[in-house]
């Protein structure tokens, strides 16, 4: 892979390190996502926000949440903080793994940190979570009043319930 990479003698930028690393971990090669961060790092290019929740994406479909975690604090550390996406990709691997007190934290720090979840971040947060089938975990808290209800985010959850056969909660949201 390091060969293929740059062989037009044209260095790859970082979209296409984040690509190649977003290939790999829906193939679930994570050793190849580990190796194609480690080669950007090593050919001086600096991860972005978008590049760092790749990785820490595929560090939670691994179910390395604790290196999720360590990951987080690098980017803090780098000058690079975390996003709500980034906080989202980690609370959907939490919810699938049900540690609901590591959402909880999760959430509270991004709270904390001034992060708002938007409509556009719990869609993504949802997504994660009907992929991961942690959706019936997500209810009670995407019902908590420190996230935005708007009509689209919880129609978004009663749909993501009923897909995965739980109308009685799609029942319950849809009563909200």
């Amino acid at each position: 892979m390091k060969n293929k990479m740059g062989s037009n003698r044209v260095a790859p930028a970082l979209a296409y390190f984040k690509l190649t690393m977003q290939a790999f971990s829906e193939c679930l090669e994570f050793d190849s996502v580990e190796e194609v961060f480690d080669e950007m790092l090593l050919r001086g290019l600096v991860p972005d926000v978008d590049v760092y929740s790749v990785y820490i994406s595929a560090l939670c479909r691994k179910g390395d949440l604790a290196g999720a975690r360590q990951m987080m604090t690098c980017m803090e550390h780098a000058g690079c903080p975390p996003d709500v996406r980034t906080f989202g990709v980690v609370v959907a691997g939490c919810m699938s793994a049900g540690d609901m007190g590591t959402v909880r934290e999760l959430v509270q720090e991004a709270i904390r940190r001034g992060l708002q979840w938007d409509p556009p971040a719990l869609s993504e947060l949802i997504g994660l979570l009907q992929a991961g089938d942690g959706a019936t975990q997500a209810q009670e808290l995407l019902l908590e009043p420190l996230f935005v209800h708007d009509a689209p985010v919880l129609g978004q959850l009663i749909g993501a319930l009923c897909k995965q056969g739980l109308l009685g909660p799609a029942t319950v949201v849809d009563d909200y």
